[in-house]
């Protein structure tokens, strides 16, 4: 597996600066203080030394190599089978999901979400990954991994999802009204980051009388829209 680091610097003191002179006392001694030394902290007395923060670690992934392929929101009724997005990997490699973003933006304005994948999670070339909301130990098992507690609210009825590695946006749909009785589902095969911008390649999976609640097809192709 391959695997990015974006690397960050803290800004440190410069040696060869001449520090300005701060009083002993008054108001402005601790503005002068921070203001000689950079970054260092000082409390009680005691400065304190800056590293540099350690690399974010994010998945070596390019533009389009996942695909947004399907969305499971709330139901009509509690069930077992949980909230979710699948993705579709076509990078032409396997890959590990470990640091991968998914950005939740409601389309109303009023709430935005970051979920990080915190742990390995493997999905071959081809495969697909269903990524769910809540902790791991809660979720069925057709979901490979959870969101933790970075989706509180669980998924918006309306939103737009970005799926990013290391502030890298990957894909990016939008979509508005989940239907609450089956999934929201990408019909195109094969799946591609362009042809999923467009509303027309979506449908509801659901079952026929739509008002049964519906499993969709996580970890597997969608089927398609009737």
């Amino acid at each position: 597996m391959r695997y990015r680091f974006r690397g960050t610097k803290s800004v440190g003191m410069d040696r060869n600066r001449e520090r300005p002179s701060c009083p002993f006392e008054g108001p402005n001694l601790w503005a002068c203080v921070f203001a000689s030394v950079g970054a260092v902290a000082v409390l009680g007395g005691v400065g304190g030394c800056v590293r540099d923060a350690a690399p974010a670690i994010c998945p070596d992934l390019q533009v389009g190599d996942l695909v947004i392929t399907e969305v499971r929101g709330p139901q009509t009724r509690d069930d077992a089978l949980g909230q979710w997005v699948e993705l579709h990997n076509r990078s032409g490699a396997a890959q590990d999901l470990l640091g991968l973003q998914i950005r939740w933006r409601r389309i109303d304005g009023s709430r935005t979400d970051f979920a990080i994948i915190r742990r390995e999670v493997a999905v071959e070339n081809g495969g697909y990954v269903v990524i769910g909301a809540g902790p791991d130990a809660d979720l069925p098992a057709h979901i490979d991994v959870g969101m933790g507690n970075d989706l509180p609210t669980g998924v918006p009825p309306s939103a737009a999802i970005d799926v990013l590695a290391c502030d890298q946006l990957i894909d990016r749909i939008t979509y508005t009204g989940l239907t609450r009785t089956g999934t929201y589902s990408l019909a195109l095969q094969p799946p591609d980051a362009v042809g999923n911008d467009s509303a027309a390649a979506w449908c509801n999976n659901s079952p026929a009388n739509n008002t049964e609640v519906g499993p969709g097809s996580p970890g597997v192709a969608n089927p398609p829209c009737d």
